[in-house]
């Protein structure tokens, strides 16, 4: 428990009847759930070594982008030279996203979630030789304001926010120079 004063905290250890005192700082660090230390990170790249990025959506055009020697380049829809500031702006907003809630770690059926045939699918090279990363985005949560989503690398499903895909549903003009 917190002492009086909300400062200090009162810790025992495991088979040790002597109580300490603790800066209150501490038990709050020591009362964390499984979810607050687990990792969150969606997609972890440099966007400044991304060499490709696609982005497949349907009902709508599809985006390739290359980055190549400085240059950043589009080869979908139509080629033409790629916004730099745009292309970094989303790749950083891919980058620093953070899963919002698991959902299912290893479900047997993704159609629930949209995952079947998902609505968005982002691909990202970062050198020629490391494997491509995938994000799926599949069905909108209602009730929870996000998206199922999960990755190539696992099997678990999550949620993401809004607000990323958005920027993935932006219309390709956006992204020229």
């Amino acid at each position: 428990h917190k002492g009086p004063t909300h400062n200090i905290a009162y810790a025992r250890f495991q088979g040790d009847p002597r109580v300490y005192r603790v800066h209150s700082d501490v038990k709050e660090e020591a009362d964390k759930r499984v979810y607050d230390l687990r990792d969150k990170t969606i997609l972890d790249f440099d966007p400044l070594k991304l060499s490709h990025l696609e982005i497949q959506r349907k009902d709508r055009d599809n985006i390739a982008i290359q980055h190549h020697k400085g240059r950043w380049n589009m080869l979908k829809p139509q080629r033409s030279r790629a916004s730099m500031s745009k292309v970094l702006e989303t790749l950083y907003e891919i980058k620093n996203a953070q899963i919002k809630a698991f959902i299912a770690e290893n479900p047997t059926d993704l159609k629930p979630y949209g995952l079947d045939a998902p609505r968005i699918k982002l691909s990202i090279r970062t050198q020629q030789d490391d494997p491509v990363q995938e994000l799926f985005i599949g069905a909108k949560d209602r009730t929870r304001r996000g998206y199922f989503a999960r990755v190539n690398t696992s099997k678990a499903v999550f949620l993401i926010e809004e607000a990323l895909v958005n920027a993935l549903l932006i219309n390709a003009n956006k992204w020229q120079e």
